[in-house]
């Protein structure tokens, strides 16, 4: 049976540090979403199809959100864009030809009535109510006052300008009685006081481009557009006369929220959690991605309600522990095609970054000896395009696209590659896709040719036979005792004897009964074939008769799932939801029947899963992480830590570089402090004696029983006595 192909998951968001997050989300309202408030276990909802319903739902029970009402708000050739609640009234402006300003009462959230829908001209950005006064600002770079005493008349009252064309207006903010207003370049602030003539009372220049705003304990923070890589602007604004810089969060952009000393930010599909309580050290505390692309609506206890674009979702982001995460490896920019075997891994940076490395394409070797110390050791440059297709006891076959040549490299010392042969092959214009290798034979897939190569002599390897395929896509590849099976996109399975590599015959084919089937990756047990069906979940295909294929069984953990990444371990199936971030794993002892294991709630989007020295390996084309892998995902519970039962905290936590235990007895006995690491390992022991009754407290300083200081992640205090055991996470942050 082959080698597994392994699979990394590259942590790739420059940040010096070792995040240790894992997020999860709960789906809410399964709809177009634009606009939010979430006030009272009440949510107020703006989208739908055409984006112009206004919905009200009772979340107070979040696994069954219950519509009350829904409301079509009339806007003509445009969207309802924001929204703001004050005393049971809804203001919401109408993006179009002109603003249109709809006022409605939801004192009864049974029955929303539309108290007025007035027009101004003008072309909305912002909203904020205070009191009798609305505060709009417009594209034009204006702020306009609208007087709502009388909601069914509202009244335009003044209008500010706010800069010249030069300027572009960004986000508005309302803080006690100031007014925070985003300008490309400028932050400025006005006092409100008097409601209806703000006064100016000072502005800070700021890098370009700095259009999203939010306010905190007397400090803006001030971001980019998503493709703004300077950061986030951290300024004190406790003192009109005296506003300054103090303090940046690199390689950051996208929506910001600020809540109870942390800051999160949204940048396209993912949201991050950064402590911010001391703001000339801002600390990513862990991230939360999702593949539809996500927006902020509010923070409330640690949850994080957003929008992505068929969604509004609740990501619980309180705990910034992951017990799975072992390793990563930071790269400055995104990884592709990335093989492991053993102790090494091989990866191809990504084109269009090229110029940072100064070459125009490169291959990194890893070493991934330590899980926790992965390290760089050496890199291949060249002017052709080039990647790693596979990783082969001391040997490394890269692909070179530009002159269709096959490249082998013995990297037995990963920090001085040697390039050993270079053979011409004709790729028939398709990349390779695939490469397995038995015996001394290698199997290289592109689109619509299987390739079969002698490798005996890995410095002069020769082609034994070819076999052209248009019918299909060929998209992956496994082999199995003179078989290659063959997956095609469209979901089903070629089968081919290679006994003869001069001659390739078919032997039979699957045809996938279900219809719309799409297919990327596959893997098999014997005779028995997972199918990463995406949609349709995971396809188990009997394939022990060549000629008649049978689709057995169909693995589907929920009802819309999306199944792309797949990976077989031993007797464990593993696979990824890619709708959910979830990877679940199934016992396949008898793999015509998996049994369901366990699932692993990881906070990244997964595009490969793959196994190697009892590690599992997440690669996404951000980052490459190396998850523990014992028996399929156990929870940590299922190692030698035992379960908790009476009370035991830490403070602080997360902690750099001491945190104090604390716990009180009943009564006097013998007692047992101890600290194991993710894996059950005892790496510390803090007290083993008799105490007396009464509350009692002890330091660890981070380090372990030879006194060396361990690394960043988690770890957990386990308090023993004759009668009771209790167990709490800890995590050690430098």
């Amino acid at each position: 049976m082959r080698n597994t192909t392994l699979l990394i998951c590259l942590f790739l968001a420059l940040f010096p540090i070792f995040c240790q997050a894992i997020y999860h989300e709960d789906c809410l309202i399964p709809d177009f979403t634009n606009e939010t408030i979430n006030r009272d276990n009440l949510l107020y909802f703006s989208g739908g199809i055409l984006f112009r319903d206004f919905r009200i739902y009772d979340m107070t029970d979040l696994s069954n959100p219950v519509m009350l009402s829904t409301t079509n708000i009339p806007c003509l050739n445009g969207t309802t864009w924001r929204m703001a609640l004050q005393d049971n009234i809804i203001y919401t402006t109408c993006n179009s030809d002109s603003l249109y300003l709809t006022i409605l009462d939801v004192a009864n959230p049974m029955q929303p009535q539309i108290l007025s829908r007035r027009c101004f001209s003008m072309d909305p950005y912002n909203l904020i109510v205070q009191g009798h006064i609305v505060y709009l600002t417009s594209h034009d770079n204006y702020l306009h006052i609208i007087d709502v005493s009388d909601l069914q008349n509202p009244i335009q009252i003044n209008s500010i300008a706010l800069g010249d064309s030069t300027q572009h207006i960004g986000e508005m903010k309302l803080k006690d009685h100031s007014l925070y207003i985003a300008m490309n370049t400028i932050l400025k602030i006005y006092d409100i006081t008097n409601a209806e003539q703000p006064a100016f009372i000072g502005e800070y220049p700021t890098t370009p481009y700095k259009y999203h705003l939010t306010i905190g304990d007397s400090k803006a923070y001030l971001s980019g557009s998503s493709s703004d890589s300077t950061g986030i602007e951290i300024i004190d604004v406790s003192n009109s006369e005296n506003i300054h810089q103090i303090g940046t969060i690199q390689n950051v952009s996208g929506e910001i929220f600020y809540s109870d000393n942390h800051l999160y930010t949204c940048h396209d599909t993912r949201v991050s959690n950064f402590d911010v309580s001391d703001p000339n050290n801002p600390i990513l505390l862990g991230f939360y991605e999702n593949p539809l692309g996500l927006g902020i609506s509010d923070v409330r206890n640690g949850y994080v309600y957003a929008q992505s674009l068929y969604n509004f979702l609740r990501i619980n982001m309180n705990d910034p522990s992951n017990q799975v995460l072992m390793g990563k490896y930071e790269s400055p920019i995104d990884p592709a095609s990335v093989q492991i075997q053993g102790n090494k891994a091989i990866f191809r940076l990504h084109s269009q970054y090229d110029n940072i490395v100064g070459t125009e394409y490169s291959l990194q070797i890893l070493d991934i000896t330590q899980t926790n110390q992965i390290q760089h050791t050496s890199t291949i440059s060249s002017t052709n395009y080039i990647t790693p297709i596979k990783i082969i006891g001391q040997y490394a076959y890269v692909i070179n696209y530009s002159n269709s040549a096959l490249l082998i490299y013995n990297i037995s010392d990963p920090h001085e590659p040697l390039l050993v042969h270079s053979m011409g092959i004709l790729l028939e214009g398709a990349a390779i896709r695939r490469m397995e290798v038995v015996e001394n034979r290698a199997y290289l897939l592109s689109m619509h040719t299987l390739y079969v190569l002698d490798i005996a002599d890995v410095s002069n390897p020769s082609i034994l036979g070819q076999l052209p395929q248009y019918d299909y896509n060929m998209v992956d590849l496994r082999m199995s005792d003179n078989i290659a099976y063959v997956a095609t996109d469209d979901g089903g399975i070629n089968l081919y004897d290679i006994s003869n590599p001069t001659s390739i015959s078919a032997l039979g084919r699957f045809t996938n009964p279900v219809e719309n089937s799409a297919l990327r990756f596959f893997e098999m047990s014997g005779e028995i074939a997972y199918l990463a069906a995406k949609n349709n979940g995971v396809q188990v295909v009997n394939l022990q008769d060549p000629a008649n294929p049978v689709l057995v069984q169909t693995i589907k953990p929920t009802t819309d799932i999306c199944v792309t990444p797949i990976a077989i371990y031993n007797h464990y199936l593993f696979f990824g939801d890619d709708y959910r971030n979830i990877i679940y794993s199934y016992d396949i002892s008898n793999p015509l029947q998996p049994v369901f294991h366990h699932s692993l709630i990881w906070n990244q989007m997964t595009d490969v899963l793959s196994s190697n020295n009892n590690r599992i390996y997440s690669i996404s084309s951000t980052s490459i992480n190396d998850l523990s892998l014992s028996e399929g995902f156990s929870p940590i519970q299922d190692q030698t830590i035992p379960t908790e039962s009476m009370s035991l905290s830490n403070y602080p936590n997360p902690f750099n570089p001491e945190t104090k235990l604390s716990f009180t007895l009943a009564k006097q006995t013998f007692v047992k402090l101890e600290v194991y690491n993710v894996r059950g390992q005892k790496i510390k022991a803090l007290a083993s004696e008799s105490m007396s009754a009464g509350k009692h407290q002890i330091s660890w300083d981070g380090k372990d029983d030879f006194g060396k200081p361990v690394a960043s992640g988690m770890y957990f205090s386990r308090l023993e006595t004759p009668s009771q055991k209790v167990t709490r996470k800890m995590l050690l942050l430098k």
